[in-house]
């Protein structure tokens, strides 16, 4: 997952930063086994035993550090657009995946993305100002 600070009007991002989750499913210890690394922390190795964890601890984003607050300008119009890239090894998956990523709760909005790629979903938030 990539996430990007624009400022409104402008093509350019303003901040980025990524989120990647690898996972694994153990076949012997009947788990998944994720590996979460997010730019600025350390490497989080962790394990869930079926894809409703999987999806709590790589669906969902909290606490991610976009850009510092100093950067943004006061009285200035901002958006956040989230690239999400899903590369899944089984066909059974993509409905899971739709369920999953294509509906966003809140103030998240569908946006459309340059590429015809069933793998990548992308989103951006209603404009703020900070």
């Amino acid at each position: 997952m990539r996430a990007y600070v624009f400022q409104d009007g402008n093509p350019l991002p303003i901040a980025l930063t990524i989120k990647t989750c690898r996972i694994l499913f153990d076949v012997w210890d009947e788990v998944y086994r994720i590996s979460i690394s997010q730019a600025g922390l350390a490497r989080m190795d962790t394990a869930a035993p079926n894809l409703e964890g999987v999806s709590r601890r790589c669906g969902s984003v909290r606490n991610f550090g976009l850009v510092d607050r100093s950067v943004l300008q006061p009285w200035t119009s901002y958006y956040v657009a989230v690239v999400v890239d899903v590369d899944p090894t089984w066909p059974s998956f993509w409905p899971w995946v739709d369920q999953w990523i294509a509906n966003p709760t809140g103030p998240m909005i569908p946006f459309n993305t340059p590429t015809s790629s069933r793998s990548q979903m992308a989103f951006r938030t209603a404009s703020f100002v900070p």
